[in-house]
């Protein structure tokens, strides 16, 4: 017997996300939610004096390496939100897996959106499909989220949460070990990943 909980959910989901979505109101709203959080990471103005930090000068986690024709130090917030809207969260496709409103994707298209932006997405994407393995599915880990992809992230709904924390933690540790000048910033990293 289904919760009332799960009936309410199905309910809304049936009656309510067709429209949200034609009105494009859960898509924006969600990206919203993505910035807000991805801004408790990506702070203020960034310059490293010692040249160790592998972002180089950096405002609201948008990079002079990524985006050289910027004047970084007076980007805007405003701006940089435009920015990670279209060339992050419509790009890779993230507003297509948040406004699914089966499943977990919501969340799982946030915390993916946020591991892509520090560590790129190719790597992030890699990631899931790693933490995808680690719950018994096979996939190639190839970082590319494909149709094979979302059906088992839609299977695995919310289970997947934590193997993906742990997969992207284990990217930081293993990059610090290959890299130890980047200690430092080994915390701040993992306080992403665990989030």
């Amino acid at each position: 017997m289904r919760s009332l909980f799960e009936w309410i959910r199905n309910a809304y989901e049936k009656k309510f996300c067709p429209y949200l979505r034609k009105m494009g109101m859960e898509k924006n709203s969600k990206f919203d939610s993505a910035f807000k959080r991805l801004m408790i990471f990506e702070g203020g103005y960034v310059l490293d004096e010692l040249g160790l930090d592998p972002g180089g000068e950096t405002k609201y986690g948008i990079s002079k390496r990524s985006y050289p024709h910027l004047n970084i130090k007076s980007l805007t917030k405003k701006q940089a939100k435009e920015i990670y809207l279209k060339d992050w969260w419509e790009k890779y496709k993230y507003d297509k897996m948040a406004t699914m409103c089966e499943g977990d994707y919501n969340e799982i298209a946030i915390r993916l959106f946020i591991l892509a932006v520090n560590i790129g997405p190719k790597s992030a994407h890699k990631c899931l499909q790693r933490a995808l393995v680690s719950c018994g599915e096979e996939l190639d880990i190839d970082g590319i989220i494909g149709g094979h992809t979302k059906r088992l992230l839609l299977s695995n709904g919310h289970r997947i949460i934590f193997p993906f924390r742990s997969e992207a933690a284990g990217f930081y540790r293993a990059l610090v070990a290959g890299r130890p000048e980047l200690k430092p910033f080994l915390k701040g990293w993992l306080d992403r990943a665990y989030s």
